[in-house]
């Protein structure tokens, strides 16, 4: 027996109150029942996932990079301190990866969250840059303090708009390439 064409249909208990109630207010088969608005609240919770979801992204070379030195390695090329960094385009299946040094790396770190959150403190990070460029060895205990700090940035990242994170990167990479090209470093 078929339901009169005029009936709400059921609607399943496993969805959020808010939008059991959008979809009983509509009618089966309407376009408003089709365009169903997912409340805000249910909103704001999928923007901080997908914010949180990139900073990971954003965070795991470095996290590695952590990981490594906090077990006492180091990939030495030409007697500096290397990371193998992957460069993760938008594109899909493309990925490109480079060596690049860990120094270089930590202080383009610090330089973009001194533009984005110029209140956090990234000393640590500075002290373990500077002791791996002078070749110095490093305690597990400066190393557990950088990467603290690391993760004050990475926490921060769920906070900051997506366009005002990518201005920002956008901007540093034209000053490190500015730099570059005028010959006062290797960005």
């Amino acid at each position: 027996m078929r339901p009169p064409a005029d009936a709400t249909p059921a609607v399943p208990e496993h969805l959020p109150r808010a939008l059991r109630r959008a979809l009983q207010r509509g009618k089966a088969g309407t376009a408003r029942a089709r365009e169903v608005r997912v409340p805000s609240v249910i909103a704001a919770g999928i923007r901080r996932t997908e914010r949180e979801r990139r900073a990971d992204v954003i965070a795991r070379p470095m996290r590695n990079m952590f990981a490594l030195l906090a077990q006492g390695e180091v990939y030495e090329i030409d007697g500096q301190a290397h990371m193998w960094m992957p460069e993760i385009d938008t594109a899909p299946a493309r990925k490109a990866s480079e060596w690049v040094v860990i120094p270089h790396v930590v202080r383009g770190w610090i330089d973009l969250w001194t533009r984005i959150a110029p209140d956090l403190r990234l000393y640590r990070m500075q002290v373990l840059a500077d002791r791996l460029d002078q070749g110095k060895p490093l305690t597990e205990r400066l190393v557990e303090q950088a990467r603290n700090e690391f993760e004050q940035t990475i926490e921060r990242i769920g906070q900051i708009e997506h366009g005002q994170l990518v201005s920002t990167i956008t901007t540093q990479e034209i000053a490190w390439e500015m730099e570059r090209l005028q010959g006062g470093g290797a960005a």
